[in-house]
């Protein structure tokens, strides 16, 4: 089975009811975690393989990991606010398909952490503000925005275009404490499970950003 997961909140209601427009009818089931809803849209009534939860607690942008899934279900992780083209899954599943069996999970915004080239003069370092202890001065980051031409082995993910077997998927007790940093936590349970991570290749603006009021990460 096809599964894609969403969290969402009320000040993104018009982006995610655009996003299941598109993916509804790509995937056998579209679980979509409400997060501070006290009621399911009634927009949502017209999908009929739309699975609505509202959650005890804020999930945040973990709430992509609540819903229970098959191991041998391909489950896509997606993100509210990006507007997803309707071949967005099928073309996903042939580049997934193509990396093998392996325990892996792919997706299109991903981040390498390269070796960091440190600066000999401290005038220069002073001057650009460069500190070499931060990681994220060593980093290229590939965004979904843009091409990539081939597929690419990366340290991170972005959890809102990603895609895996169910048997990869980290069960919710796991990340319900990463909101905020999600892929951050993502990317350590693929390291201490052994699961590659895989930047997939595609043509510049076939993904792209829909804008919003706020983050659902936000206060």
């Amino acid at each position: 089975m096809i599964v894609a997961n969403m969290a969402t909140y009320p000040p993104r209601e018009d982006a995610m009811l655009a996003a299941v427009r598109s993916l509804a009818a790509q995937v056998d089931v579209l679980n979509i975690v409400l997060n501070e809803y006290r009621e399911v849209p009634a927009e949502l009534g017209v999908f009929p393989n739309v699975n609505p939860i509202i959650p005890e607690q804020d999930t945040k942008d973990t709430g992509k990991y609540l819903p229970r899934v098959g191991d041998d279900d391909i489950v896509f992780t997606v993100d509210d606010d990006i507007g997803f083209p309707a071949d967005y899954v099928a073309r996903t599943l042939e580049r997934y398909d193509a990396l093998g069996a392996g325990p892996v999970m792919a997706g299109y915004h991903g981040i390498l952490y390269r070796p960091a080239r440190y600066l000999r003069s401290d005038f220069l370092r002073r001057l650009i503000g460069y500190k070499p202890d931060y990681i994220v001065n060593s980093r290229r980051v590939m965004s979904f925005m843009d091409a990539l031409p081939e597929a690419t082995v990366v340290d991170d993910l972005g959890t809102g275009v990603s895609v895996m077997r169910g048997c990869d998927m980290p069960p919710f007790g796991d990340v319900r404490d990463a909101q905020r940093f999600i892929d951050t936590r993502i990317a350590l349970w693929c390291h201490r499970k052994g699961i590659a991570r895989v930047c997939l290749p595609r043509e510049a603006g076939w993904l792209r950003p829909v804008s919003h009021p706020e983050g659902i990460w936000q206060d």
